[in-house]
């Protein structure tokens, strides 16, 4: 199958995530005391309710908010399309005072207040050079009057030049004002000191910051990723601002999608935002408190921020499809709170999951509890375990009788469905007159079938396929074609061994988990039915060998990157032949613009056909709630359901799956003015990756914990710590004990 203009740029990936559209009017907030309050969320000191903001106001595109001394919210939005910006100024109550038109070139999302309320901003300014990935982005900082919106320029000024990937990394993220000192933070994640002149007097760049703040005593706090550590982690780190030692560090390894902080003066405590929970600690970083879990209140997909008021309110920016909202957290009402305990106890169904990342299952439980009343959705995580010990926990609930109503994603399908422990889905289907299965991917669903049972339902997918340079093939003189066995492939690195070319196999990313995918399709030795394993077959013997070659030999380029190829940079389009691709999502891997008619969609050497994964929901056949275990499970695969999760692969809901790439081309409209050369997803190229569902041969049924065994043993043979022999009778033994435990 041809691939034709294919699109993607990096930047515009980055901007896309964030790009919304309102419509900007200028009425006042209205709060609706006795209506739109959805529900309710207790703490030790203060019950939350969502409290219902006029639209105009809620659903601007707010890009920051900071609070000033009187306990008022000023908030910046900008609808760039409209070429309307300007600031909110919002009570701490959830009332509009007023709106602030401004002066300014650029955008303003960057601004802080000094001691007194003098606002300053760093305007920000981008314009293409010659095309969207030469930038020439300035910087300049202005005092703002808050009455009239005129602004002062002062002496800092600042200019990077050069491609979007260079300014990424000196773009500058926040400020703050402490006493006569002023603190930048850069997307490179150092902290800057600058003094009254605007001098520079510190860096801070131990870790690298992604948000900070500055207590009433002068202490800075920020939040980063911790390096060199072999479990994932995150931490709040106090420091001395003189010297820059620690003072404090809190390191999480259950929150990583730690995403802002806030400080209150009021309560003198430091507040972080996680994947749509916001908890808080106190000077010294203990005492953890949590306050407020909004993913129980609010529907939503991404959390980017939040300010707390004098009265302990919270505004919130929360982002669902389209659409950023400010949302205002406030007390609730005895009215709520008395229905709330009072009401009538419901069915309480529990899904289990390895990590809700992002609160995405917790956000679609919200959303579902809305729309059904009578039954209440809990999120059991396993969290950051280890695959053996995950399984062994799964497997544990199960034999005890303790296991979740609903499995989700990464539980062991095909153990499950031989032992018994998963309801077959047909007669469900069949008797369900609501439930239109052609509303959904007939492809993608036959493919998920055991034994011509329908165990588990895909939720989303994803496709791994190859890209195929033919024109370097053919000017290499390699007559192969789409259908190519190992003896084919192993002809093409014989002429590209030989060549006196610059021609490569691969970019770098044949290193990792493709070392174990291109060649080696796994699933296709294991016949789980009679529970026999088949590694000792020539096949899989020699499929080893070629891998060996490749990795030892002269055929990778380490210097392209698949990525940099796609924004037109590098000789990756003219030097390499495969590139291996993972398709998740129209608008992040449907790289059209830049391949021409000589490039092909393939499968890899010697499989019937490209791959495909999914994200799989299945109900436990123990459950005492079949039938509200499906009702949760349709909510999962509507238009509703999906749009939470929309970044996290292909929807299996026809309708919501095409409606998304006019969300995207909506977006892609919104920064044609800043990277002119991105392109929209036409429907040439939907319709090609649509097509990629004929292509899907062998199932990809692969258990995590089975494959990380196996792959440990592959690289061992890779990295030549084994023989080839070895490597073949441990996986061999491995898997038969693993299929007959």
């Amino acid at each position: 199958m041809k691939l034709s203009k294919m699109l993607i740029v990096i930047a515009v990936v980055i901007a896309i995530v964030v790009i919304i559209y309102v419509v900007i009017q200028d009425d006042g907030v209205d709060i609706k005391e006795d209506e739109d309050i959805e529900a309710v969320n207790t703490t030790e000191d203060k019950q939350y309710m969502e409290i219902k903001i006029a639209d105009d106001i809620s659903e601007l595109f707010v890009q920051s908010m900071i609070v000033n001394s009187k306990g008022e919210v000023i908030a910046y939005h900008e609808d760039e399309l409209k070429d309307e910006k300007g600031y909110l100024l919002l009570d701490s109550d959830g009332q509009l005072i007023k709106t602030i038109d401004v002066d300014f070139e650029g955008s303003g999302q960057v601004f802080t207040l000094d001691k007194d309320d003098n606002m300053y901003i760093f305007t920000l300014d981008i314009k293409p050079i010659e095309s969207s990935m030469i930038v020439d982005a300035s910087y300049q900082l202005v005092k703002m009057d808050l009455e009239t919106g005129i602004t002062e320029k002062q002496d800092f000024f600042m200019t990077i030049e050069g491609t979007v990937e260079d300014i990424q990394d000196k773009m500058i993220v926040k400020m703050l004002y402490d006493d006569d000192s002023l603190y930048l933070l850069k997307s490179n994640g150092a902290i800057e000191k600058y003094n009254g002149e605007y001098g520079i007097e510190m860096i801070y760049d131990k870790q690298s910051a992604s948000d900070f703040v500055i207590d009433k005593e002068g202490d800075i706090f920020y939040l980063s990723r911790l390096e060199d550590v072999d479990i994932p982690t995150t931490a709040i780190t106090k420091i001395n601002p003189e010297t820059g030692d620690t003072l404090v560090e809190l390191k999480f390894e259950d929150k990583l999608g730690l995403s802002s902080l806030v400080y209150d003066s009021y309560t003198d405590r430091i507040y972080q935002l996680s994947e749509g929970s916001i908890y808080s600690y106190d000077s010294e970083l203990e005492n953890e408190a949590m306050v407020l879990d909004m993913n129980q209140l609010s529907e939503f997909q991404f959390s980017f921020g939040f300010v707390i008021t004098e009265n302990s309110n919270i505004y919130a920016m929360l982002y669902k499809t389209d659409k950023m909202r400010i949302v205002f957290y406030g007390d609730a009402d005895e009215a709520t709170i008395t229905a709330r305990e009072n009401e009538v106890d419901s069915v309480v169904l529990t899904m289990q999951v390895l990590l809700d990342f992002n609160g995405v299952y917790r956000k679609t439980a919200t959303a579902f509890e809305k729309e059904n009343p009578g039954i209440k959705i809990e999120i059991v995580e396993f969290g950051k375990v280890d695959s053996k010990e995950y399984i062994e926990k799964l497997n544990l609930k199960m034999m005890t009788g303790d296991g979740a109503d609903i499995f989700m994603s990464d539980f062991p399908e095909v153990t499950f469905s031989q032992k018994g422990y998963l309801l077959a889905l047909d007669e469900m289907i069949n008797n369900d007159p609501e439930f239109d299965i052609t509303d959904y991917n007939a492809n993608i669903i036959e493919n998920s079938r055991l034994d011509d049972e329908l165990y588990v339902f895909p939720v989303r997918y994803y496709y791994y396929a190859n890209v195929i340079n033919q024109k370097l093939l053919q000017e290499l003189g390699a007559t192969v074609d789409s259908s190519w066995d190992l003896d084919d492939f192993e002809t093409v690195l014989d002429i590209v061994e030989s060549s006196e070319s610059e021609a490569k196999v691969f970019d770098q990313n044949f290193q990792g988990d493709i070392m174990a995918t291109f060649l080696i399709n796994l699933d296709k030795y294991i016949d789980y039915e009679n529970k026999v394993a088949r590694f000792n077959d020539e096949k899989f013997k020699r499929s080893l060998e070629v891998t060996k070659r490749i990795k030892d030999g002269d055929f990778i380029d380490e210097d392209v990157n698949i990525y940099t190829t796609f924004q037109g940079l590098g000789e990756g389009r003219n030097n390499i032949i495969v590139f291996p691709f993972y398709l998740a999502n129209y608008a992040l891997n449907a790289p059209f613009e830049l391949f021409e008619d000589s490039f092909e969609i393939w499968k890899s050497p010697g499989d019937d056909g490209i791959r495909m994964g999914a994200i799989k929901v299945g109900i436990n056949s123990s459950t005492e709630y079949p039938v509200e275990s499906w009702e949760f499970i349709k909510f999962l695969i509507s238009p509703k359901g999906q749009e939470i999760s929309e970044l996290n692969g292909f929807s299996i809901n026809n309708d919501y799956r095409t409606t998304m790439v006019d969300v995207y081309n909506t977006r892609i409209e919104a920064i044609l003015t800043t990277f002119p050369d991105a392109r929209y997803i036409l429907d040439e190229e939907v319709a090609a990756l649509e097509e990629l569902d004929k292509m899907i041969g062998n199932k990809m049924l692969m258990e995590n914990i089975l494959y990380e065994s196996i792959k440990e043993e592959i690289f061992s043979y890779l990295d030549g710590e084994k023989s080839l022999e070895d490597v073949i009778d441990t996986i061999q033994n491995k898997v038969t004990l693993y299929l007959n435990e």
